[in-house]
């Protein structure tokens, strides 16, 4: 089974004939390198998401999911020496859907219940991130 963020010739017509419509989704960034989450921000902001709640640790975006309405949540999975795995069990347990933006995905050492969350890879691209996206809102198929 190929990667999550790899997009089918099919979805990836789906997504650029249809444009994935963010104007209105919540998007929690989580990103310790603050010039990796200043290019994810811009990013985000120009496919037209609604808003970008950043985070630099995991006790700031714990604070933003704890006080904010969230859509979705792009992660990366290490945080300075923290790795995000229960946080991102309870957004997925809180309903809200994940992307993993990193460059150190494991899947053999993730959860079960996150193995199936979409992933870009470091650096990705505003298309991969879109993909992503889609992904996790369940806008594809």
């Amino acid at each position: 089974m190929p990667p999550a963020y790899i997009l089918s010739r099919r979805e990836h017509r789906t997504v650029i004939e249809r444009r994935l419509a963010l104007p209105n989704i919540r998007v929690l960034l989580l990103e310790d390198d603050a010039l990796i989450s200043i290019d994810a921000e811009e990013m985000l902001q120009s496919l037209g998401v609604g808003q970008v709640h950043v985070a630099h640790t995991l006790d700031e975006a714990r604070a933003i999911a704890a006080r904010e309405r969230l859509d979705v949540a792009v992660l990366d999975l290490v945080i300075g020496h923290e790795r995000c795995e229960a946080f991102a069990g309870d957004l997925l347990s809180s309903r809200v859907p994940i992307v993993f933006a990193s460059g150190m995905r494991d899947d053999a050492s993730l959860p079960e219940a996150l193995r199936a969350a979409p992933t870009v890879d470091k650096p990705y691209s505003s298309q991969a991130l879109h993909g992503a996206l889609a992904r996790a809102l369940g806008r594809l198929g």
